[in-house]
């Protein structure tokens, strides 16, 4: 089964704010960074910082593994994730990084997707801190 990433960053003082990056093609189709595992990563930890190195340009810390989701033939791990320089991201891979809405958020191709999951995040009231050398 293919995997997947998906890093999600709330933003540290506003409520309901979340980091998100647009499709290449559309700017106002919102989603959380991340993207395949690849061969080549050594881990998920790998993969988790190269796709967001590549979308956002920032380094993240304070991963934390929230919850997997299988999506046809993908299994999807989300992860919680912070950054330091909050407002100091790059617009990069042809694609819109801003901060986003909830509702901003659900407006896109993968609206019900980041609807169920935004809403996860959110109930969590504990973050579960695990390993993430081993894929």
């Amino acid at each position: 089964m293919k995997q997947a990433v998906i890093v999600v960053v709330p933003h540290p003082y506003l409520d309901d704010m979340w980091l998100a990056v647009s499709r290449k093609s559309n700017h106002s189709d919102l989603g959380c960074p991340g993207g395949k595992v690849e061969n080549t990563d050594a881990s998920l930890r790998a993969a988790m910082f190269r796709e967001f190195k590549e979308e956002v340009g920032l380094e993240i810390f304070n991963m934390r593994f929230s919850h997997s989701e299988k999506r046809h033939d993908w299994l999807v791990l989300l992860f919680r994730a912070d950054v330091l320089d909050f407002d100091s991201f790059v617009n990069s891979e042809d694609s819109l990084v801003c901060w986003a809405t909830t509702e901003q958020m659900c407006n896109g191709t993968f609206g019900e997707f980041n609807k169920n999951n935004l809403s996860r995040f959110k109930q969590h009231s504990a973050w579960i801190d695990i390993e993430l050398d081993n894929p």
